[in-house]
């Protein structure tokens, strides 16, 4: 297979999940919340999908590494922004001029922001493939967080209230996007059961994708892995600190 047929595929994959966060976009205008929030998902199994098909094909490009970026902005930014600005409008009814829709322009212009930054900053600073972790939330993760809460609360019917919190998630995941929260890749370990755990948990979020249904399962996989691998990722980094200040005491006093 030669180099344009190696790159072709995994750009494929990228293409499309900017197509399918265009598509949310669309349907969020449209007041189409349901179909908005689960296109946004299908373009992170896509964006997932890219990058393994990118590795496996040797099909890696710097074209390629900036189409995904314009393609995560889209999907992970502006269309979860979309969903959110046009829920509040529409099913929450916050008028020109009351502070709720103040605070929701806010949050979501302030979140489209964030991940503008965030992608920019990763094309600048990018992980070394040998590195464990992410500078930041990846906007991706983020982008998932917010559907599946959507998805979640128009399912178990929470009160409006509730529904007018999702404002400040944005704000949250804005903030953590420009972070130096480190947050562990997904990418074979040298456990070879937490590999397999991550086999085990993609083929199901997939299934999940493909059926249209595991929203909870997607808002805790996603959930989880950001508190539990941060804060291990947290432990370690100071752990290493430590030893290194040891080591080096021990080296002066020598």
């Amino acid at each position: 297979m030669n180099q344009a047929w190696r790159t072709l595929i995994p750009n494929l994959f990228t293409a499309t999940s900017a197509v399918f966060g265009m598509t949310s976009m669309w349907l969020s205008v449209e007041g189409n919340f349901y179909w908005a929030s689960w296109f946004i998902l299908w373009s992170a199994l896509l964006d997932k999908a890219d990058g393994t098909a990118a590795r496996l094909l040797k099909g890696s490009s710097k074209f390629g590494m900036e189409f995904d970026s314009m393609a995560d902005l889209i999907a992970f930014g502006l269309a979860p922004a979309m969903l959110i600005a046009s829920a509040g409008s529409k099913l929450w009814f916050l008028g020109v001029g009351q502070w709720g829709s103040m605070l929701l322009l806010i949050a979501c212009g302030f979140y489209a922001l964030m991940a503008v930054v965030r992608l920019a900053r990763f094309n600048l600073i990018e992980p070394k493939p040998g590195e464990r972790n992410f500078i930041g939330l990846p906007s991706t993760l983020a982008g998932v967080i917010v559907p599946a809460a959507f998805l979640l609360a128009t399912k178990y019917q929470l009160p409006e209230t509730v529904l007018r919190f999702f404002p400040v998630l944005l704000l949250v995941l804005a903030l953590g996007m420009v972070s130096n929260m480190p947050v562990p890749k997904i990418k074979p370990r040298a456990s070879k059961a937490f590999n397999v755990f991550q086999v085990v948990n993609a083929v199901v979020v997939y299934t999940c994708g493909v059926l249209m249904v595991g929203e909870e399962y997607f808002l805790l996989l996603v959930v989880s892995f950001i508190l539990i691998g941060a804060s291990l990722e947290l432990i370690r980094g100071h752990r290493m600190q430590r030893q290194a200040g040891e080591d080096a005491s021990a080296e002066a006093s020598g």
